[in-house]
């Protein structure tokens, strides 16, 4: 299976009618992350890692 994007994701709410999304930011080992989810909806959870203006995937669930 290959691995989501944010865009991907962001698409699929989207075509689902579910513009509103909920991120939280946390820090861990010193590094900045979040993970992002459709507000409100039972979905995809996807986890990034960032790294000035670029984003690693860490987890989906």
């Amino acid at each position: 299976m290959e691995k989501p994007t944010l865009e991907s994701f962001m698409k699929k709410a989207f075509d689902a009618g579910h513009i509103d999304l909920h991120a939280r930011v946390y820090l861990g080992d010193g590094k900045v992350h979040f993970y992002i989810h459709e507000q409100g909806h039972s979905s995809q959870t996807l986890d990034f890692e960032v790294n000035g203006n670029e984003l690693a995937l860490k987890a989906s669930t």
